[in-house]
This record gives structure tokens, C-alpha cells and sequence, in this order.
């Protein structure tokens, strides 16, 4: 895109025309949505690079296209909205890259009057259901068993220096700690990285653990039971021994030699995760749908956000109610709580059982 904007020169005051360019735009507003104002919400530096990208990815295709946007018309979004099919995307990842480009053009016409070519087009329809696999409570406790044995077989690992020995059961303690934070705080692996020492409080018997969420500037209280509570305290009194430990200190800290005691990477995390859900074999869910051409295998991997999952979906199984879940997870929005606990809905819908049981 390239239009004219009547611009002010310095000789003698002559007004000209100056060109403007697509990028140029597009600066404008990624920088018209990084400023404060009355009942609107600033846009993350995050958010500000995935709308510049998308929009390079528009006009790369654009350009590759031959299209002129000066003279563009609705074909043009219908043209892309074809190209994003013949892309192995998902729908939500369609959708964004479509979003921003609607975001952009809207702008457009509101500042410059230009032509909203995307008014009217629909994105694409998303799955509600979720895209990972998620553990029942048998294969939680397995998980947990997993990193159990890890710190039983380090402590008697004979091979394995004093020093050695010690870190081993260490960095397994931590672990299991971890685990335990996502799995029964429902905490995300972002959160989980933030921690402080001095985030962890007991208030009337009641264990909290102060969580700095994704997005957020402040921190809130997350309940965690006391068995929770327990397995994080067994971490810090071992890691007391080795480590000068403050308030202000990483409640999960790294254990390697060059970054002793700094915190852990989200990466990190999930590694680790990782590593003990291929240890305790639950590193995917399969299952099987029947369709026309007969049975089709589905594969959903297990992943360190399943774990966050895993507890909304088996706290909605046992009794907990879906506004419990809500908070729990710091969801301001109950469809995204819903997300978690859909499927669980179906396994709880007694419609057919209470028919059977009349008919059969």
C-alpha cells in the first residue's frame, strides 16, 4: 500500500505530497495500540510483535500475488483466506493471522477512511474441545510415583559422589515440588517460574501460594492443599543445606553448576515435565473414531500444560464445582474454564444410562 499524506516542508512553507508506505501504517497503528487512554487496554509488547508480524506475512503474499492494495477489494481476503487453507494451520492460528489483518484494516478506516476490505468475513470455526491430552487420577499419581522413585534411587545411588549424590536428590525434590505445583495448584509453567520463596504462606492453617499470572502485574493467592504444602516445604528444608535461601530467592531455582540458584526458564520446565511423563509412559493419550473408512487413531500429546488441565478436568469429576475450578485456575472468562471440563461434562450426562436402564 502506498498513498499520498499532504506533509509540511520546510522551504518556504510549500505544502507537498509525501508517500507513505504499508509498513509505514502499520507502525502507526501497532503505536496507536501501545497507548493509554480512557476504557482501553494497552496491547502487550508480545501481542504489538505478533500483529507486526502477520501483517509482513499479509504483504509478503500480497506482493507475491501482485496485488495492489491501493485498488483492493473484498476478492483480495477472499483470495487469502484461500491461501491460509492450503496451509497446514490450525483454526485458531488462521484465525490470528486473519485478525490482524480485520484489526488493521478497521484502523484504516476509522484514521484514513480507506476501505474496510475485511468487513463481513467470518473466521474459522474452533474446536472446543481441548488439544491435549489430559491424566486421570491414577496417572497423576503414577507421575508423582515416577519422581518419588527418582529421589529413592538417588539416594542410594552408590556410583554417585557425596556431592553428587546430594544434588541428585536435590534437583528430584525440586521436581517433584514442581509437579505437584501443577498439578494440584493448577498453577501455569510461567507462574510456576516466578515464584519466590517468600511466596509460599500458611493463614489460618490454610496454605496460599502468591501467584504472578500470565499477563499480570499483581499477585494473587492460590490455594494449595497441605500435602501440596508439604512437598514444596521438603524441597526448600533440602535445599536449605546447600543454599542460602531468601524471601526474594526463586522458589524453584536451577540446580546446574554455571546458574546455581537462578530461576527456571519456562523451557526448563516443561523439560523436565517432560522427561518424567516419558519416564512414567504418559507422554500421549490415544484413542480411536470410527468413520467410513473405519477406525482413525487420535494422538494427543501430554504436555506440561496437561497437568493444569488434568486438575480442572478431574476436580470436575469429583465433585468440584465448575466456579470453584474458575478460581482456581484465575479464569476471568467461565468459557475458558469450560474448555477444560467439556469432555468431563459428557462422561457425567446420565441421558442414556437412564433411558438404558428403562428400556433394557
Amino acid at each position: 500500500m502506498t498513498t499520498t499524506a499532504i506533509v509540511e516542508v520546510q522551504n518556504g512553507g510549500e505544502l507537498q505530497g509525501a508517500e507513505k508506505t504499508f509498513e509505514m501504517y502499520v507502525e502507526e497503528w501497532l503505536a496507536s495500540l501501545a497507548k493509554e487512554g480512557k476504557r482501553k487496554k494497552v496491547a502487550s509488547a508480545r501481542t504489538l510483535s505478533t500483529y507486526r508480524y502477520n501483517l509482513k506475512v499479509f504483504k509478503e503474499w500480497v506482493d507475491a500475488e501482485g496485488i495492489d492494495l491501493a485498488a483492493a477489494d473484498e476478492d483480495v481476503i477472499l483470495s487469502y483466506k484461500a491461501a491460509m487453507n492450503a496451509k497446514n494451520f490450525s483454526a485458531s492460528t488462521k484465525n490470528l493471522y486473519l485478525s490482524s489483518v480485520r484489526g488493521f484494516y478497521k484502523w484504516l478506516e476509522d484514521k484514513y477512511g480507506v476501505k474496510n476490505i475485511t468487513r463481513g468475513f467470518q473466521g474459522w470455526e474452533v474446536s472446543h474441545e481441548h488439544k491435549r491430552g489430559t491424566l486421570n487420577l491414577q496417572e497423576m499419581k503414577k507421575l508423582l510415583a515416577t519422581v518419588t522413585e527418582t529421589i529413592r534411587a538417588a539416594e542410594e545411588n552408590k556410583d554417585l559422589t557425596a556431592v553428587k549424590r546430594k544434588i541428585a536428590v536435590l534437583k528430584a525434590k525440586r521436581d517433584k515440588a514442581i509437579l505437584t505445583a501443577l498439578m494440584a495448584g493448577g498453577l501455569r509453567t510461567v507462574e510456576v517460574s516466578r515464584l519466590r520463596v517468600g511466596d509460599l504462606t500458611i493463614d489460618a492453617g490454610v496454605a496460599y501460594l502468591f501467584v504472578l499470572g500470565k499477563g499480570k502485574t499483581e499477585k494473587v493467592s492460590v490455594k494449595i492443599s497441605r500435602q501440596a504444602c508439604d512437598v514444596i516445604r521438603e524441597w526448600l528444608a533440602a535445599r536449605e543445606g546447600v543454599d542460602a535461601v531468601k524471601d526474594d530467592s526463586p522458589l524453584f531455582c536451577s540446580l546446574a553448576t554455571n546458574y546455581f540458584g537462578e530461576d527456571l526458564t519456562t523451557f526448563s520446565i516443561s523439560r523436565l515435565v517432560k522427561n518424567y511423563l516419558r519416564a512414567a509412559e504418559l507422554k500421549e493419550k490415544t484413542s480411536e473414531k470410527l468413520t467410513a473408512d473405519g477406525k482413525q487413531k487420535i494422538v494427543k500429546p501430554i504436555v506440561a500444560h496437561s497437568l493444569r488441565a488434568s486438575m480442572a478436568t478431574q476436580s470436575y469429576l469429583n465433585g468440584a464445582k465448575l466456579d470453584a475450578i474458575k478460581q482456581q485456575l484465575r479464569h476471568s472468562n467461565v468459557e475458558t474454564t469450560m474448555i477444560y471440563v467439556r469432555e468431563a461434562e459428557k462422561a457425567l450426562n446420565p441421558c442414556t444410562d437412564i433411558i438404558s436402564a428403562a428400556i433394557f
